[in-house]
């Protein structure tokens, strides 16, 4: 039974890859993301293994294996934790399927056993980006010895345990907080946005770091390594010390068995608790009079803060686009040594570098496919083809132009740009961000996904989601070079002002484009 069930889990994961597709487009999808994959994971392997040959020789001269262990170890935990914590808290306790094996006779325990090999195995994919480089770079560049190499083989073998132990924890919390309340799309998406600023904290940490490397001072990186009580620990049960080895395997084999237990105890109650249910209770009131573009365009926000994964995945461009000009304001060096030389490119670096991270924003690119079995609601009210489009694409157009403008104001501030030139990069970034909006909006009219279980589905797959990102990426760059160099020959507000014709022709193209084809295509559907 356990089997069966292993079988079912895995099989789900790769289900909806070819659903609704004949053959041979299955076929070539799968190909073409298998591809993809090996391409992303051969970049990760590279980067990992890059900043583990610039640790190895410096390290292994200071013997201080237990520090390049210690920092490798730490490394694949916290990406392990951070990266499974989500899928975790959805595969225990919010999957589709839930109900459905609770009702037959299967035993819960096994349920919950089958769940979590899979996330155990989701998190060995995680840790083999981190622990194979480590591993490789260390026996070429390192000091390496027998006992030191078994130790970290079979600890970083033993590791994934102890991060399945602790995201199953962390799936819980999140699981009985958003059992309490109503509002579990905020919990959700609360969450995600602390991972993902985890992430970006590590990162500038990471860069720091660099720096200090590129000094060949490893000094400061081994202080901080040993004055953190986990690191060292870790890093010496990896490199050979087999009193903390042994520690190691006893820590992750009482926690495993006291989570497992635990989680056995409480899988059933969890999971069928209902006490966030919302309570409707009845209040009159007179419903107001609007127009039929607010009203959709209305429809497409409610649906947006329903669900905390059409949020994160269509929009995580949002994030993205804030994170440069903050970070610029707690590690802007590069600004100083620019000096008045460069001071010209400021205001075109502020559009080009916000144009390129909202490229990312996705959410015209599968406002139709999320339309789903539901298309004829739309196809069939009393409302012009051309005004449902045009509220897919004005909703964009909301979610995005804050950001813009809040992004090209703290560039302002940084920048101490000059009043007009804050208003044409405002002003390039609308004619952007209309772009993106119909040209979104048209790649998915073209290539619809109205076949779908799970309304990821076409949000993170299709060929609407992969064109649009790439032809705004490729817009974003274009502009951004031609501002760029337009700036180094003539005014910077002539450049801007070049820039935002140039947007502003591509928006009305694309705009012309959706209100005409479009509309046909649409109402083909």
């Amino acid at each position: 039974m356990l089997l069966t069930l292993l079988r079912v889990r895995l099989a789900s994961l790769f289900s909806s890859v070819g659903a609704g597709k004949s053959r041979r487009r299955s076929i070539l999808l799968i190909v073409l993301l298998s591809v993809l994959g090996v391409y992303l994971l051969a970049v990760f392997l590279g980067l990992f293994a890059l900043v583990f040959a610039m640790l190895a020789p410096l390290l292994a001269e200071a013997g201080a294996g237990h520090v390049y262990f210690g920092l490798a170890g730490a490394a694949a935990f916290l990406l392990m934790v951070l990266g499974s914590v989500i899928f975790t808290q959805n595969q225990l306790y919010a999957a589709n399927d839930n109900e459905l094996l609770l009702s037959m006779p299967i035993p819960p325990r096994l349920i919950l056993l089958s769940r979590l090999f899979l996330l155990l195995f989701v998190n060995y994919l995680f840790e083999a980006v981190v622990a194979l480089p480590a591993l490789v770079v260390w026996l070429i560049l390192g000091d390496a010895s027998f006992l030191g190499m078994v130790t970290a083989v079979v600890g970083f073998l033993v590791l994934p345990v102890l991060a399945l132990a602790v995201s199953c924890l962390l799936g819980y919390l999140v699981a009985l907080i958003s059992s309490r309340i109503r509002k579990k799309t905020l919990v959700t998406l609360l969450l995600s946005v602390l991972i993902f600023a985890a992430y970006f904290a590590m990162i500038f940490f990471m860069e720091g770091a660099f720096l200090e490397l590129e000094t060949l001072d490893i000094a400061p990186l081994i202080a901080f390594a040993e004055s953190v009580w986990p690191i060292v620990a870790l890093g010496r049960a990896l490199s050979g010390h087999l009193l903390a080895f042994f520690l190691l395997l006893l820590l992750t084999a009482a926690i495993a068995a006291a989570v497992f237990w635990w989680l056995s105890r409480t899988f059933l109650s969890t999971v069928l608790a209902r006490r966030g249910a919302a309570r409707v209770a009845f209040r009159e009131d007179t419903a107001k009079r609007k127009s039929a573009l607010w009203a959709l365009t209305a429809r497409e926000l409610r649906h947006l803060v329903s669900s905390s994964g059409y949020m994160l995945n269509a929009g995580i461009g949002l994030l993205v686009a804030l994170f440069p000009p903050i970070m610029l304001f707690f590690g802007g060096e590069v600004v100083e040594e620019l000096g008045d030389v460069l001071s010209r490119l400021y205001a075109p670096f502020a559009l080009s570098a916000t144009a390129v991270c909202l490229s990312m924003v996705i959410f015209s690119a599968c406002t139709v496919s999320l339309e789903g079995r539901s298309l004829w609601i739309v196809r069939t009210a009393p409302v012009p083809t051309r005004t449902v489009l045009l509220s897919k694409a004005i909703y964009h157009l909301i979610l995005t132009t804050p950001v813009a403008v809040l992004a090209t104001v703290l560039y302002a501030i940084r920048f101490s740009l000059a009043f007009h030139e804050v208003i044409l990069v405002i002003l390039g970034l609308l004619s952007f961000l209309t772009f993106c909006a119909f040209f979104g909006l048209l790649m998915n009219l073209l290539f619809p996904k109205l076949e779908w279980k799970n309304e990821l589905v076409p949000v993170k797959q299709g060929a609407a989601v992969l064109l649009t990102m790439l032809g705004g990426f490729v817009a974003a760059i274009v502009g951004a070079l031609a501002v760029i160099l337009l700036s180094l020959i003539l005014p910077a507000f002539v450049a801007l002002l070049l820039c935002t014709v140039f947007f502003a022709g591509l928006a009305a193209g694309m705009a012309a484009l959706v209100l005409s084809v479009g509309v046909r295509r649409f109402e083909s559907l």
